[in-house]
């Protein structure tokens, strides 16, 4: 097996970021913009409870991350595991 050179490494580590932040989080990302701009617009109206339900959305978008990254932390695990065997 050939030693990587730092550029193949720079670009491993990017392509994990970039699953790991990336990959299957379109769908929360969407969900804290709608978030931050209900933050902005209840704020705005000043109605205390669309600003409630703006921060409970923020809250529930976050955590919906969160998942999804542990959940793309664990795939990378085993695929790296799977391929280091192979």
């Amino acid at each position: 097996m050939t030693e990587q050179t730092w550029k193949q490494k720079l670009m491993s580590f990017d392509n994990k970021m970039t699953f790991i932040i990336g990959y299957r989080n379109l769908y929360n990302f969407v969900v804290l913009m709608i978030a931050s701009m209900s933050l902005y617009y209840g704020d705005v109206l000043g109605t205390p409870y669309f600003f409630m339900l703006s921060l409970l959305l923020f809250v529930i978008g976050f955590k919906w991350f969160l998942d999804q990254v542990r959940e793309n932390i664990d795939a990378l695990d085993v695929k790296d595991a799977l391929s280091s065997t192979a």
